[in-house]
């Protein structure tokens, strides 16, 4: 696909519009957790659960092997074993930085942002959407939730 599609950018017109209206340190911040969040979607999506599991935090390894991310994947796309259905692209829709998240209940002080990545196939659109906190001075998955809300 041509980069002058939209459909092949990696970020949403209206992410993309968001970002410039920030702070430079803000927009630093949340395209450090959409470029995470667009790396973890990649890996799913070319099923490299592995490498996706390496993207989570210590707290949430554990419940997140790479057999489960394959599962939560497959179960969301509702996959059936036939190749043409699954997801062809991915691509960050909206995100926020840690200091747009006052009034989010489930806010931990370690959090850095979260984005939502769209997760598209042949006559669907499913997301992904993850909440990075700082684990131990790196950058990693704290939350997943799986599909569109």
């Amino acid at each position: 696909m041509s980069t002058a599609d939209p459909l092949s950018w990696a970020y949403h017109e209206d992410f993309a519009e968001l970002i410039l209206s920030k702070d430079p340190k803000v927009a630093r911040r949340m395209l450090e957790v959409a470029d995470i969040a667009l790396a973890f979607a990649r890996a799913l999506v070319a099923k490299e659960y592995e490498s996706a599991s390496a993207m989570l935090s210590s707290t949430v390894m554990s419940s997140y092997p790479p057999e489960v991310l394959q599962k939560n994947m497959e179960e969301m796309i509702q996959f059936a074993g036939d190749e043409c259905q699954w997801p062809t692209g991915v691509q960050v829709i909206t995100g926020a930085d840690v200091s747009d998240m006052d009034k989010w209940m489930r806010k931990t002080p370690q959090d850095f942002g979260w984005a939502y990545v769209s997760v598209d196939g042949n006559g669907y659109c499913e997301a992904v959407a993850i909440t990075v906190s700082d684990d131990e001075g790196n950058l990693a998955i704290r939350e997943i939730e799986w599909g569109r809300p």
